[in-house]
């Protein structure tokens, strides 16, 4: 399975990384997901932000499907 992961903001600054392209062999969850990129990024640990995939914010038990756009977006403000 490929997943094309984006960065932006605060959290591409804190990991040095703006994009990157994950090969899995499993289909996996938002929460999975994030336990991996924790391991690989320690002070993603310590950051507040949203996952949003093909353009839709998402919760922790959604499914991720292969050839999908996954982004790890920071807090913003609404107005």
């Amino acid at each position: 399975m490929k997943l094309d992961i984006h960065y932006f903001g605060m959290i591409a600054e804190a990991i040095k990384c703006t994009r990157e392209e994950f090969i899995l062999e499993n289909k996996l969850t938002v929460s999975q997901l994030q336990h991996l990129l924790v391991k690989k990024y320690r002070n993603l640990e310590k950051l507040n932000y949203q996952i949003a995939i093909d353009k839709k914010l998402v919760n922790t038990q959604t499914l991720i499907t292969n050839d999908a756009e996954i982004a790890l977006l920071p807090p913003f403000a609404g107005g």
